[in-house]
């Protein structure tokens, strides 16, 4: 696999991932995306939607940010 095949796969794994995080907030339970600040996922539009739904809040705890459902 090249680098360009393995972004995609990244990719692809993201958009499963918050698709389940979005069937997570939208029953009222929670979700965690657990990775380091610097990971490129966090600037990814559909994380940044996540983001900013309400009731979610994004906490930092030492290199890592978790999103948490506020409440």
């Amino acid at each position: 696999c090249g680098k360009k095949a393995d972004i995609e796969k990244d990719r692809a794994t993201l958009k499963v991932a918050c698709e389940a995080y979005k069937r997570q907030h939208d029953a009222g339970r929670y979700f965690l995306h657990e990775l380091p600040w610097s990971a490129e996922s966090w600037k990814d539009p559909e994380i940044q939607k996540l983001m900013n739904l309400p009731g979610v809040t994004v906490v930092k705890l030492a290199a890592i940010n978790h999103l948490y459902p506020r409440g």
